[in-house]
């Protein structure tokens, strides 16, 4: 696996599933991300997407799909991928089951929904502060070198755009509508699916206007990209993967060079991993809002942010302050940098102007802008640039963030200007783009921290730009650690992912609960980059009682706390509790999750309202008077992976607690009954005394 799709076997399951081939892996990923349970599904109801393999003829088709009681709805001919809507009452689940099973199909999943990534929609008036942002990422300076070139396209894929706007038109081309294959992208009333409102499409307009509203006509807002030209691709406020996928098809067409995706969504869609791959092979950069609910994306996985390919720049966002927000969501391998996403100003629709909005939707398509910027760079000196010179720009070229190490993969937030002049110089780029804890040979095989193991400590190195010619020396810090251990990274070509390893480690200094950063100081060519990641020593052992503090601060971010407990084979009755110290806090104010050999995915917002959505396979701890008890009467033997959480609606910075965890230890059936074992010895002392007597 020769790219960072690797990253989600270091984040999704335990380090001993490293050797299993792609089409396992796959399953299990299927497996664990089957289902959420709540009241609402993340998919379109009724709607199958369906990949053939590619020697099915098409006249083959309307036949196998009417055998399967389905109409055609929409096709994507250069993925081979139809969207079906079911005629009969035949579940999604059961249908995608059973065509998963034919001969003819390669891939079929349900139509997963994706959610628009906006915080909230203020109506205040414009707010004039937008320069005090473009000056906080240097965007003026980066305009000084270039405000965009009309050759360079992107498309921005979302609800719906007022593409006749007064501060937009004359930057728009090529309009499309996926739900129609019409030419009108215009936004119009729709009814949300889940909660059946009548909703207005207007978050993709706020989403272009950012991007790219004229500039320098004397009238409305500044776009990140003057003369760049903007293909916008309506695919309506239900977001599903189909209509993403049809989006894609179309910004192939026109050869797009960056697209822009402002949504996301909890269920993993093998289709819509695939056709990314396509753009990647199309030279395409695909620039994406990492999300708004303050978790972890190499542990909450997210989609699109959360797929390892090369050609996602998955962007968090960042405050005036210039730390990360407290409801940005992150994650060390899976997010990239982050860009201003509070008090922006964009366009409305009705041909007015929004002021003060938030949301990684907006920092999504501000770097997106700058990518724009950095084409136009190149094609003003006469160079070509692939996604990689794109990407590779701006992390190299970003402002680092206090609160960010162990966050982002670059611990920064972008600079425009700084990206431009990066951009003249290539240089190799590299990131950490996954993190295992291989103790197979010296630990338990479970893949995590546990006190007093020894491991080998696995790092994938990615070099996301220039070649690099000569070997880099590297030394690994921790407070954890006794002395630095140190490495060399070898001689990489662009793309190249080195699978760095530090064998036979211990850490010292380290309490029962614990989050320890690591730094890894890369030394090339007389210039010394770190890059930051962090390790959780959250180990439960039977029967302990373990005293911690959930933080809900700015600078920490540690509103989620992983644990884990070790069970062995007859392990019975599993309990885990958690309680608040301060009897003020009722059990509301937490959730605790528990999922065998995974960690649990849920969605955070639905804590707030109590029906709490998690993966099928997850158990929920049950409130108790204070507390949040959560039981396995016949639990798996093996590893549990347990999360808790602050309420989203916690309003105090901290939160003090106490958890433990217990089980019973059933007696062996291999063990002998007591009056066997008394009639066993009697026979063989009977026996022995006849055969003295016989001789």
């Amino acid at each position: 696996m020769n790219d960072r799709f690797s990253r989600v076997l270091a984040t999704s399951i335990p380090v001993k599933c490293m050797k299993l081939n792609g089409s396992i892996f796959f399953l299990l990923v299927m497996l664990s991300c089957e289902s959420f349970a709540s009241n609402v599904a993340h998919y379109v109801p009724g709607q199958v997407l369906v990949k053939y393999h590619n020697d099915v003829n098409r006249k083959f088709k309307p036949g196998f799909r009417q055998s399967k009681n389905a109409l055609l709805k929409a096709a994507m001919p250069r993925q081979q991928v139809e969207l079906w809507q079911l005629t009969t009452n035949q579940s999604v689940e059961n249908a995608v089951k059973e065509l998963n099973t034919d001969s003819h199909i390669m891939v079929a999943e349900p139509n997963y929904r994706r959610y628009p990534r906006i915080q909230h929609q203020p109506d205040d008036e414009l707010f004039a502060n937008q320069l005090f942002l473009y000056e906080q990422i240097k965007l003026p300076g980066a305009w000084a070198e270039t405000q965009g070139n009309a050759n360079v396209l992107i498309a921005v894929i979302d609800d719906a755009f007022e593409v006749d706007h007064e501060d937009l038109a004359e930057n728009i081309i090529y309009p499309f509508n996926a739900l129609n294959n019409g030419s009108d992208p215009s936004p119009a009333e729709c009814i949300d699916p889940w909660t059946k409102q009548l909703l207005v499409e207007d978050h993709g307009t706020k989403v272009i206007g950012v991007l790219g509203a004229v500039t320098n006509n004397a009238k409305g807002i500044a776009g990140v990209a003057w003369n760049t030209r903007i293909m916008p691709i309506k695919i309506g406020c239900a977001y599903d993967v189909a209509a993403e996928l049809v989006a894609f098809e179309q910004a192939i067409q026109r050869a797009v060079d960056i697209i822009n995706v402002s949504y996301g969504g909890p269920m993993y869609s093998e289709l819509e991993r695939m056709a990314i791959d396509q753009l990647k092979d199309r030279n395409i950069l695909l620039v994406v809002a990492a999300g708004n609910t303050e978790t972890d994306n190499d542990r909450v996985l997210d989609y699109p942010s959360s797929l390892a390919l090369p050609n996602i720049l998955s962007v968090a966002a960042s405050d005036a302050s210039t730390g990360l927000t407290s409801w940005s969501q992150y994650g060390q391998t899976f997010v990239d940098l982050a860009a201003p996403g509070v008090g922006i100003s964009s366009l409305a629709i009705g041909n007015t102007y929004a002021s003060n909005l938030s949301g990684t939707s907006f920092s999504a398509p501000i770097v997106a802008g700058i990518a724009a910027l950095i084409k136009s760079s190149f094609i003003a000196s006469g160079k070509t640039a692939s996604f990689y010179d794109l990407k590779g720009a701006i992390l190299a070229s970003v402002d680092k963030l206090e609160t960010a190490a162990g966050r982002l993969a670059t611990s920064g937030q972008v600079n425009a200007f700084a990206a431009i002049q990066k951009s003249k110089s290539p240089e190799p780029v590299l990131v950490i783009n996954s993190v295992v804890i291989d103790d197979l040979e010296w630990g338990n095989g479970n893949g995590l921290l546990d006190e007093n193991e020894r491991f080998t400590l696995r790092l994938g190195i990615e070099n996301t730009w220039a070649s690099m010619q000569e070997p880099v020396s590297v030394s690994l810090n921790s407070v954890a650690m006794t002395a630095p251990y140190p490495g060399t990274i070898p001689a990489m070509v662009q793309g190249d992912i080195f699978d760095l390893q530090f064998p036979n480690m211990e850490l010292v200094k380290v309490a029962t609960y614990q989050k320890i950063l690591f730094e890894l100081d890369l030394n090339h060519a007389n210039r010394k980059l770190t890059r930051y990641f962090e390790l959780e020593l959250g180990q439960l052992k039977r029967d302990q009682l373990i005293s911690q503090v959930l933080n809900k601060r700015l600078d920490e971010q540690d509103e989620f706390h992983y644990y884990h407990i070790n069970l062995p084979d007859n392990a019975t009755d599993l309990k885990i509790e958690v309680a608040a110290k301060d009897s003020r806090f009722g059990s509301a104010v937490f959730e605790l999750l528990a999922k065998h050999d995974a960690t649990p995915m849920f969605d955070y917002p639905s804590f707030e309202n109590g029906n709490v959505e998690v993966e099928s396979d997850v158990v929920i701890g049950i409130a108790v008077g204070q507390k949040k008890i959560l039981t396995i009467p016949t639990p798996a033997a093996g590893t549990y992976y347990i999360t808790l959480a602050a309420s989203p609606g916690f309003s105090p910075q901290d939160l003090q607690y106490t958890i433990r965890a217990n089980y019973r230890v059933q007696q062996s059936s291999a063990l002998i009954n007591p009056m066997l074992l008394f009639f066993l010895i009697s026979f063989v002392f009977l026996h022995r005394r006849l055969l003295i007597r016989v001789t």
